[in-house]
This record gives C-alpha cells, structure tokens and sequence, in this order.
C-alpha cells in the first residue's frame, strides 16, 4: 500500500516522474493497485498539489 507523502516524495519537483516509474518505485503491480494510484494523483492534482500529464 502507498500513502499520499510517498506519491509526493517519489515525484521530482521539476521534472516529475513518468507514470511507469512511479509505478515500480512505489513497488505496485496489481492492477487494483494502479487504480487506486490513479483516483489518488487526480484527487492530488484537483487539490492543485501536484500537476499531472495526460500521459501514462
């Protein structure tokens, strides 16, 4: 499981982190898993903490 600060430690404040790679560094493989991470960056992004791509 993953909490919102690991979302946002594991995110480059500049460059930010492709989606992939987000993935294996907060070590998710299931696809329950992805889903969750999903609900969570668009939950940060309308919260206007992060700035998500539309790329995946």
């Amino acid at each position: 499981m993953f909490t919102t600060s690991s979302i946002i430690d594991n995110l480059d404040q500049s460059d930010g982190l492709e989606y992939k790679k987000l993935c294996r560094s907060l070590k998710i493989t299931k696809k329950s898993d992805r889903d969750k991470l999903d609900i969570a960056l668009t939950a940060l992004e309308k919260l206007e903490i992060i700035n998500k791509n539309a790329k995946k």
